[in-house]
């Protein structure tokens, strides 16, 4: 394959940019100008032309739980990971894994069923700070080339913010200075063995007393090492302005969110409970100063999903160069000065979530940059995130990810390099919300191998323009759903001056492939029908939905 026409941003720092990338295998063979990849191309060379459009590394998300949530909630993990890869993820750190979620994951490894390439932390204690024993010395650390499931290192929790509060040095609004569970003799206690044994440790710090106690119980383990095998200090919320300086002085690396909670301080989100007094609001996420003060410190991105269930690598991008927030219903959040003054380049947000990521999962000899020689993970955006206004940051779209070397997640314009052709129903449709790679098209395009998801929990709704107005009596559904479980599902007629009248209403046990008919006893003129989902134990999806009409 070789992919052209468009910008290439390689964060190669010899070779910044370039023209062509040509890929044999699943490995980045030549990165360079057309003329100069044209020479390792032949007869069977597939060309993707960008039209304009940028390509990137696969984003790194350093940080999350999409496994653990995935499989603790029922879900589908096969569809998480769908997800990541509409998104440009190709390579995550799962960074709290017990032993039944190792044997889990280790089952979907060997059954095929792990796509991202994952590094597992395990871990050292619970999000409450009790140790977990022994058990992690039992599986060893693994660093084989392009390993899809890795034992990437332990997790180490000091303070609250998973479970009780962050360990702060001020009050908290609700009282409080939060929960340090070990203080820096016993973090380089703890750390110690596990450094001895070849495992890397992320530690938990989110609170500025967290972040410093951290700190110097690493310098207590690394100060004449070097930290060759790199452990980490995990979200480093909190961070007062003495403490900021000293991360190239024990040489950590250091691992921050992206998507910054702008609408939490203005009373428009009231997901995050731990309230921060305004004239301790600059020592939160303090990217600018980080960075400027440590310029020998690797800094990684993360995302933390659930905690931060929006802050995918996008609204990251955004959050890390202009620190707005937009929230799924629309509501947009400028900063106060004093979040602004923390915003960074959108060439150093880039880095931080492709190279500097893959650096701090210790997969930077495999992905992170363009590069001949490393493995063939990238994404196509839709603009160059370098030259767009910051503002627009926010609108950027994925529109084609490869790993491997091979297209996983394609976009309309990208749709034959997955094998599949645009559908163009008769009619029009609108969801709820809607996977990027399943969209309401998918729900009545005649393919049961195709289907809508709206990657998201009940309730949700799906809505289908018909093409004049009809008399419906019947909708007949094939069900998308794991596990099985009880669904109810509400059917909407749209009359004619767009008012929605419910038709008819179905409550009952489901499961993938069921085929629900659902009558409607006293139907009504309708220019659309509207499906909407009020319950059900997997996200919301139809296979296909055929609406039937007098």
């Amino acid at each position: 394959m070789v992919i052209q026409g468009g910008q290439i941003i390689t964060m190669d720092e010899t070779v910044p940019t370039a023209q062509a990338v040509a890929i044999r295998g699943n490995e980045i063979v030549a990165v360079g100008s057309e003329g100069d990849v044209a020479t390792v191309t032949g007869p069977d060379t597939v060309v993707v032309d960008l039209a304009g459009r940028t390509l990137i590394p696969g984003f790194v998300d350093a940080h999350s739980h999409y496994y653990g949530t995935a499989l603790s909630g029922g879900d589908d993990p096969s569809a998480t990971q769908e997800l990541l890869l509409a998104t440009g993820v190709t390579t995550v750190g799962e960074a709290a894994v017990d032993e039944a979620l190792l044997a889990e994951m280790q089952q979907l490894e060997g059954e095929g069923l792990i796509q991202v390439r994952t590094s597992a932390y395990l871990v050292a204690d619970t999000a409450c700070g009790d140790l977990t024993g022994d058990w992690q010395f039992d599986i060893p650390p693994t660093r084989e080339r392009g390993e899809r499931l890795r034992i990437g290192g332990i997790k180490l929790y000091t303070d609250g913010g998973s479970c009780n509060a962050p360990a702060v040095s001020y009050e908290h609004g609700f009282g409080g200075n939060g929960d340090l569970y070990f203080d820096a003799g016993m973090i380089a206690d703890l750390i110690e063995p596990y450094d001895e044994a070849g495992y890397q440790v992320a530690v938990h710090a989110a609170g500025d007393r967290a972040v410093e106690a951290t700190l110097d119980g690493l310098a207590m383990v690394i100060e004449d090492s070097g930290n060759p095998l790199r452990h980490r200090i995990e979200h480093n919320a909190v961070v007062r302005p003495e403490m900021r300086s000293r991360y190239d002085e024990v040489g950590a690396v250091a691992v921050i969110f992206g998507a910054f909670g702008t609408c939490a301080y203005m009373g428009r989100d009231d997901r995050f409970q731990f309230s921060t007094p305004i004239e301790n609001q600059e020592w939160e996420w303090p990217w600018r100063d980080l960075l400027d003060m440590n310029p020998n410190t690797v800094f990684a991105w993360h995302g933390d999903f659930p905690v931060f269930a929006d802050s995918g690598p996008i609204a990251s991008l955004s959050g890390l160069v202009t620190r707005s927030q937009t929230l799924a219903d629309g509501t947009h959040c400028d900063p106060e000065p004093y979040h602004v003054k923390h915003a960074i380049t959108a060439e150093e947000a880039l880095r931080i979530m492709t190279a500097g990521a893959a650096y701090a999962l210790d997969r930077d000899t495999e992905v992170g940059s363009i590069e001949a020689g490393k493995l063939a993970d990238l994404v196509v955006l839709s603009d160059n995130p370098l030259t767009i206004p910051p503002e627009e940051l926010i609108d950027l779209n994925v529109e084609l990810t490869i790993l491997d070397g091979k297209p996983v997640y394609c976009g309309d314009d990208f749709a034959s390099q997955c094998g599949r052709s645009v559908p163009e129903p008769d009619g029009g449709a609108d969801a709820s919300a809607s996977l990027p790679t399943n969209p309401p098209e998918f729900a009545f395009d005649g393919d049961l191998e195709t289907h809508w998801s709206s990657g998201g929990d009940a309730p949700q709704w799906i809505e289908i323009e018909l093409e004049s107005e009809q008399t419906v009596t019947l909708v007949r559904l094939v069900v998308d759903q794991y596990p099985p479980g009880p669904t109810r599902h509400v059917i909407w007629g749209r009359t004619g001056d767009g008012e929605l009248i419910q038709l008819a209403e179905f409550s009952g046990e489901t499961d993938m492939f069921d085929v629900l008919e659902i009558g409607i006893d006293e139907p009504v003129p309708a220019s659309a029908i509207r499906i909407e989902t009020t319950n059900s134990p997997s996200w919301v999806a139809w296979r296909e939905i055929e609406i039937v009409g007098s």
